[in-house]
């Protein structure tokens, strides 16, 4: 049967002539990626709006990061920040919507899944004048890591002509919890070096 409809405040997004009410679609292959909005009370935003995807980790279902979407839209607003919308981005191999559909295609390569969600990406930054803030969890952080390349490749000698749209990324670390152990310890102060202050901005 069909999967979960998305929480309260939230609705698909309407990705490449896909009704609204259905999983997004990709032109370029036969896989889905379901993509959520949240704009709060805002049923339309303006073309200088700012757009912020997350891109979550395993196993990449978006109604899992919605709260701390509406948490985040709820935080930059107070600051400002706005208008803005918050966007979660699904995995093609793990569709809510479609999943008989999806186990039937069966498992698509990660490079594949990465591409398709790149492209999903492109078309979220066209909707925002002030560009597509990234925020990539877990794997997601190498999925986001893979669309900034790809964007590499295509742009410029130095990048520039693309990675415009985006104007910040965040890779966050794979964990969901702070726990007292060495490991994330260890984590945290090599991020903490100089080095790795500027890695998250990318423009």
């Amino acid at each position: 049967g069909p999967g979960p409809q998305p929480p309260k405040g939230w609705r698909w997004f309407n990705h490449q002539g896909v009704a609204e009410g259905a999983s997004s679609k990709t032109s370029s292959k036969d896989r889905s990626s379901e993509v959520m909005s949240y704009t709060g009370d805002e049923a339309e935003l303006p073309k200088d709006s700012l757009g912020i995807a997350l891109v979550p980790g395993n196993p990449g279902i978006p109604h899992f990061y919605c709260p701390f979407g509406e948490q985040l839209h709820k935080a930059l607003l107070a600051e400002g920040v706005g208008p803005v919308a918050i966007y979660t981005v699904g995995y093609p191999n793990f569709s809510t919507t479609a999943a008989a559909k999806t186990e039937a295609q069966g498992v698509a390569p990660i490079d594949d899944e990465a591409s398709i969600i790149s492209e999903v990406l492109d078309e979220l930054a066209a909707q925002h004048g002030r560009g597509l803030v990234l925020l990539g969890h877990s794997i997601g952080a190498w999925m986001v890591l893979q669309h900034l390349l790809r964007k590499n490749r295509h742009g410029d000698d130095h990048g520039q002509k693309h990675l415009r749209s985006v104007p910040m990324a965040f890779l966050a670390m794979p964990f969901l919890e702070v726990f007292d152990n060495w490991k994330q310890r260890l984590l945290f102060c090599l991020v903490a070096f100089p080095l790795f202050s500027g890695l998250a901005r990318v423009a």
